[in-house]
């Protein structure tokens, strides 16, 4: 029976899609799974065999007569990442993507906009294209690495990020300003040995200095024997203006995200109407907000000049 908020339909069941089908499942009081859709047939009968009660599954070519046929009302993109612009088209009939900035740093953006309640005005950005794609494979080794080790084990490195035609920028610096007086210096590494992010935060008063580790290092691929499991830490120094440093507790979060991963999927998957004191449930309009700083920094790079926001989306977009 699917109620609440309806019915789920679950695209690429590789390893991302897990999280999700797991969340569903275990809030089936607010909604159901209705069908997947991959392009490998056996990736959803291993998910579909997991399931106490399975669901259709449809080719990825009939992804438009599935949302028709199932009366899907959430698609749940868990593909690979340069097919989400596709699906979103297809299922909501508008569009935008794009690179790093789009995929990965649009987590932070949207962190710096809850955290200033305030909506970006200009964007600036730089960037290259320095540790990925086929030339940087070559020098620096991972090409006879990983792509010209496939045939031993069949390992495929994230379907290679060194193979030809990789192109997008994997170092990106990114300067936001924001009404109030407020700016951003952001920086993505998309090939640092370590996993989560640093934050300053300066002020009249002092300075914040947040620091979320979800991995402190990367093993390599997952099909590798000794993969590191999850280990991570969050530290608060709190340093006031002429006085001395100091380290604010912080409990530790669990595994998935340091506990993040938990918590979202209660937010999007489990009863509606909890209490949200501080604002942390992302709308629609958040995620718009937090794309828009990415599209406008990827305009940047385009043009190689600032970018006004509320220009490179259009009258009305607030």
């Amino acid at each position: 029976m699917c109620t609440a908020r309806g019915r789920y339909a679950v695209v690429g069941t590789g390893a991302r899609a897990e999280l999700h089908v797991d969340a569903i499942v275990r809030h089936a009081g607010q909604g159901g799974l209705v069908a997947f859709c991959d392009v490998n047939p056996t990736r959803m009968a291993v998910r579909d065999s997991r399931l106490d009660r399975p669901v259709p599954a449809y080719a990825t070519a009939d992804f438009l007569r599935m949302v028709e046929w199932e009366r899907v009302d959430v698609v749940v993109v868990c593909a690979v990442d340069r097919h989400h612009g596709a699906y979103v088209v297809e299922a909501l009939d508008k569009a935008n993507s794009g690179g790093l900035l789009v995929h990965k740093a649009t987590h932070h953006f949207d962190l710096l906009d809850w955290w200033t309640g305030a909506v970006p005005e200009v964007v600036y950005a730089q960037g290259r294209l320095f540790f990925y794609g086929e030339g940087n494979g070559e020098r620096h080794g991972h090409r006879r690495l990983y792509l010209d080790a496939e045939h031993e084990d069949g390992c495929h490195r994230d379907r290679d990020p060194f193979a030809p035609g990789v192109s997008i920028e994997d170092h990106l610096a990114v300067l936001v300003r924001y009404p109030g007086g407020a700016s951003l210096n952001h920086h993505l590494t998309a090939c640092s040995p370590w996993e989560g992010y640093r934050l300053m935060v300066n002020g009249s008063r002092g300075r914040l200095e947040p620091e979320v580790v979800e991995n402190s290092w990367v093993s390599g691929p997952r099909c590798t024997a000794g993969a590191n499991p999850e280990e991570g830490h969050a530290r608060l120094t709190v340093q006031p203006l002429f006085g001395r440093a100091v380290e604010v507790g912080v409990a530790a979060g669990g595994a998935g995200h340091g506990g993040a991963d938990a918590r979202m999927t209660a937010a999007l998957y489990g009863p509606a109407g909890r209490p949200d004191p501080l604002g942390r449930r992302a709308d629609h309009r958040a995620g718009a907000l937090s794309l828009a700083t990415g599209f406008a920094a990827n305009r940047s790079l385009e043009t190689g000049s600032a970018v006004r926001v509320a220009e490179s989306w259009g009258r009305g977009w607030r």
